[in-house]
């Protein structure tokens, strides 16, 4: 990856978004996305594809459907 290639990284831990990466300073990585907005990221976040990205998701646990608050007295 160099200045001015177009990567994925996830935000959040389950939405993907495209970046322009803007600068590299050792591992990290300078990025440009949504307009106006910038982030640094490590390397090893950065994904060349938004399926290599998307495979990376780990699918979200199902809530449970015990209500916290419902006791058995």
């Amino acid at each position: 990856m160099k200045a001015g290639d177009i990567c994925y990284f996830i935000e959040n831990g389950h939405r993907i978004k495209q970046a322009i990466i803007t600068g590299i300073q050792g591992d990290l990585v300078t990025l440009k996305y949504d307009c106006h907005k910038g982030i640094r990221l490590r390397q090893s976040r950065l994904y060349n594809s938004e399926k290599e990205a998307r495979d990376s998701v780990i699918p979200a646990v199902p809530k449970r459907g015990a209500n916290p608050y419902m006791y058995l007295h």
